[in-house]
């Protein structure tokens, strides 16, 4: 089976939320969010938004350079 890991840009864009509903939508399982820069507030608020993030996927967050 194969399997879809997503890297996203370090930097946040307008969609990005969306796009990532999407991708879990179709079966995304492994998201890898990478936004080095960025307040945990600011990931919150991106998750939050992110509407379908279910417990059975995995995730994970970098947020060093």
């Amino acid at each position: 089976m194969k399997k879809l890991i997503v890297i996203t840009s370090p930097y946040f864009f307008k969609g990005e939320d969306s796009i990532l509903s999407h991708l879990f939508d179709e079966g995304m399982q492994h998201l890898h969010l990478r936004k080095p820069d960025s307040e945990a507030n600011e990931l919150r608020k991106l998750l939050d938004r992110i509407s379908t993030i279910r417990k059975s996927c995995f995730m994970t967050v970098s947020t060093w350079q």
